[in-house]
């Protein structure tokens, strides 16, 4: 089978209509705020991101084999929602024909994807407490539309995780754009209903980059994937295992956390418990998987 082409708003759609998720076998999300803007970047610049590896399962297999699956985060908090939540166990079957989409390679770019392009992002401040509720403002993700590509910077395109305030400030003749509200347009309503109604027309480079935003994100199909079906969790992991032998190399403890839970259905769940208890004693610890693991 070939390769398959969608558009970034198409996989989103698909993930807000419960139909992508993450296999057990998955390792937690780790991306930073600076990765995601870099990505955001490349696809402005047309570059390619990386093929994608879904399994295509049945809904009625996961079930019967009771296959663990967790929803991609949304709301990404870096103390309270940190976890991919669980995915419905038994999952709802309409007909014995439905199927889900499990993210075998790719889950850091298209969870980013989906916290940027759908959800927030809740880091904690420097030199805040942990205990602090404030101390993780909510922020969503913004495009200056007066960014121009140049041959000397770093990054052509500027993308920034704020909180509403932030943005409304526009210092230093930046013009922040809440880059989620792109998903709402066809590229007829652009002029209409958002070019002309934010006084932008007679803004030449604002008035490009929002075409080019809503390009990149709503028409061009970037997203390039390819298609596993198999009931075999044994096969999943063997593929899994192959894929992320190349670029960036997970560990050994990585892959034996993998290996595990693809037989321990509850492993992740418990790991995750076992993490939050010893974490949370005294003044607060930082333990991994990897430590876990390890021991």
């Amino acid at each position: 089978m070939a390769y398959e082409k969608k558009s970034i708003r198409t996989i989103i759609d698909d993930a807000n209509s419960r139909r992508v998720y993450l296999p057990a076998i998955q390792r937690k999300y780790v991306w930073g705020d600076a990765q995601i803007t870099r990505l955001m970047d490349s696809i402005m610049l047309g570059y390619p991101i990386g093929t994608f590896l879904f399994w295509r399962v049945k809904k009625t297999i996961v079930n019967q084999k009771e296959y663990s699956m967790y929803e991609l985060i949304k709301d990404y908090h870096e103390r309270d929602a940190y976890k991919n939540p669980a995915a419905p166990q038994p999952f709802p079957v309409g007909s014995g024909d439905e199927t889900i989409c499990a993210v075998l390679d790719g889950q850091q770019r298209l969870t980013s994807l989906y916290i940027a392009l759908q959800g927030s992002m809740s880091r904690k401040l420097p030199n805040k407490r942990w205990k602090n509720d404030d101390a993780f403002p909510k922020k969503e993700l913004y495009f200056d539309l007066h960014s121009e590509k140049t041959g000397e910077a770093d990054i052509s395109y500027e993308f920034k995780f704020l909180t509403a305030e932030e943005a409304a400030k526009n210092k230093d003749d930046k013009l922040w754009y809440f880059v989620k509200d792109i998903l709402k347009y066809s590229a007829e309503d652009l002029l209409t209903e958002v070019i002309i109604p934010n006084g932008w027309a007679t803004d030449k480079v604002a008035t490009k980059n929002i075409s080019l935003l809503h390009t990149r994100l709503v028409t061009d199909e970037i997203i390039n994937y390819f298609e596993v079906v198999d009931d075999s969790i044994d096969s999943v992991l063997d593929i899994f295992v192959r894929v992320n032998s190349g670029g960036t190399v997970l560990s050994k403890s990585d892959l034996l956390f993998s290996t595990i839970v693809s037989y321990w259905d509850k492993a992740r769940d418990e790991i995750d418990k076992l993490l939050s208890e010893i974490n949370k004693k005294g003044e607060g610890f930082k333990f991994s998987n990897d430590f876990i693991m390890r021991t």
